[in-house]
């Protein structure tokens, strides 16, 4: 394995879209080019993203890698991962812990069951929460991940998650899912929205 130089690590500790492309290639994670685009629009003015695309893509290893560069470079990062089931957010916990166990940035991150928290005092925490969204009320993070919106059983953690988004002006979310099978399903009723 070929060690980054010593440019790229710092560039690749910063935060923003730079920051993010530069963290990708210390990692190994060659982007396509409409993840890039993705990527763009997390990093663009806009709170909130919606994502949709098919089965095999490369969604939750995206949001993973978008989360773990949160982690390493946002100012009090607390980012909330959920997914449908437990099963489902420990894929993308275990790309986020792949990431973040890499060579080059190992030792900036300590790894509990599930949780990843920077080794730093900042108190920067990754951690899953549940699908019940009526006991995820009470989030205060930087980042909140809903993975696979149409395998929701009802829109409650999404809607958690969304209005957590006004408890600090910094904070942003990014669902990602492959498309809905009924109009009232929960990505179905967003887009809608």
């Amino acid at each position: 394995m070929v060690r980054p130089t010593e440019t790229l690590l710092t560039s690749a500790l910063r935060p923003g879209l730079r920051g993010f492309l530069a963290f990708c290639e210390v990692v190994g994670l060659d982007l396509e080019p409409f993840q890039r685009k993705i990527a763009r629009a997390m990093f663009s003015a806009e709170r909130e993203v919606l994502v949709i695309l098919p089965r095999g893509n490369g969604k939750t290893t995206l949001l993973a890698a978008i989360a773990a560069h949160h982690l390493l470079t946002h100012e009090r990062p607390m980012v909330y991962l959920g997914a449908a089931s437990v099963a489902q957010a420990r894929i993308a916990f275990e790309a986020a812990r792949a990431f973040c166990t890499h060579p080059a940035i190992a030792d900036l991150v300590t790894v509990r069951a599930l949780e990843l928290r920077r080794a730093d005092d900042t108190g920067g925490v990754m951690r899953m929460v549940p699908s019940d969204g009526p006991k995820a009320h009470g989030l205060q993070g930087s980042l909140y991940l809903c993975d696979e919106l149409w395998a929701h059983r009802d829109g409650q953690l999404y809607e958690a998650m969304r209005s957590a988004l006004v408890k600090r002006p910094d904070a942003r979310m990014a669902t990602i899912s492959t498309a809905d099978v009924g109009p009232e399903r929960p990505l179905s009723r967003l887009r809608a929205r």
